[in-house]
């Protein structure tokens, strides 16, 4: 679940620093299209199952981003905030919003997963499960190869 949430922010970083750049956003555009290609394809999606499954799919996003956006306006402003200076309380409060924001996430994905499975036979669901992880990781490591850093080692 961490490194779920870890990627998601980190894709969420990219996708806020793209918007930016025109430029960028061609690149985040071209990078979502190796995602559907590459989720459609591991899948092995029939175009029957694909015209169900994508709009859940990007549905699902959809809530995805909308939950970490508010989980990153709670850690910003606990960062922004000096903690010597927040009672008990407010810490508190900001630990029970993060936790809250965690919840929604494993909610909306077990929701998700739940419609998946009237559209999808069992084995592609599950499946599913480790596709995100999989493009992401191959991601990570070509955007590495691409800025010449490739694989570091220990």
């Amino acid at each position: 679940m961490k490194k779920i949430l870890i990627i998601a922010v980190l894709l969420l970083a990219c996708v806020s620093l793209q918007a930016q750049n025109g430029k960028e956003s061609v690149k985040h555009k071209q990078i979502e299209a190796q995602k559907v290609t590459f989720i459609t394809q591991s899948l092995d999606l029939s175009p029957k199952e694909a015209q169900q499954f994508w709009p859940l799919y990007n549905e699902m996003k959809k809530k995805q981003h909308a939950i970490i956006y508010s989980m990153r306006k709670t850690y910003k402003s606990c960062r922004v905030k000096n903690h010597k200076k927040c009672s008990d309380s407010e810490i508190l409060a900001k630990c029970d919003s993060v936790f809250m924001c965690e919840k929604q996430l494993l909610d909306n994905k077990i929701e998700y997963f739940n419609k998946f499975k009237k559209v999808l036979p069992a084995k592609k669901v599950h499946r599913l499960l480790n596709i995100e992880k999989d493009f992401n990781r191959k991601l990570i490591k070509r955007l590495g190869r691409h800025r010449g850093q490739g694989q570091r080692k220990c």
